[in-house]
């Protein structure tokens, strides 16, 4: 389970409190609720926090389904994270490839929840590559006569 701490510190300018943050950890001893896995290459990566906290929260309510559907609005409000953060963490999740968002659409075209799939049920759930065709390999294509690309550039100035 992820809490959530506000860290407050004393500013000597207003001479009081001040909210400088918040503060995640991850409860060790309360095991009741189950567990879910993740990945090893979640762990290796370099994420920033809130990257970390959605990446858990989606492998966390997409379950043993493999997919999640929870509004970014949802995610927002259950981690205390702006939308804007909630957006940037899913992005940058799915340039790292640990993430898969499929946009849903409803009937009047209108943009609907996205679906997020975590790409460690995705790459499971494929099956081995299948071997290259041995007639492509025994067949390579024929060298390019002339310079190519070079050619081509000369061909086109102005």
């Amino acid at each position: 389970m992820v809490q959530r701490w506000r860290r407050y510190r004393r500013s000597a300018y207003l001479q009081r409190k001040v909210y400088a943050g918040n503060e995640y950890t991850i409860a060790k001893r309360d095991l009741s609720a189950g567990y879910t896995l993740i990945p090893r290459s979640l762990l290796t990566r370099k994420l920033t926090h809130a990257a970390f906290l959605v990446a858990l929260y989606l492998y966390m309510a997409a379950g043993r389904k493999g997919r999640a559907y929870p509004s970014l609005r949802h995610i927002a409000e259950v981690l205390y994270l702006s939308k804007s953060t909630v957006c940037l963490a899913v992005s940058a999740l799915q340039l790292r490839q640990e993430l898969y968002r499929y946009r849903c659409r409803k009937q009047n075209h209108a943009y609907a929840r996205n679906s997020y799939y975590p790409t460690g049920w995705i790459r499971s759930a494929l099956p081995e590559a299948a071997p290259f065709p041995a007639h492509i390999i025994a067949n390579p294509l024929p060298a390019v006569k002339g310079g190519g690309w070079s050619d081509f550039q000369q061909a086109t100035r102005y």
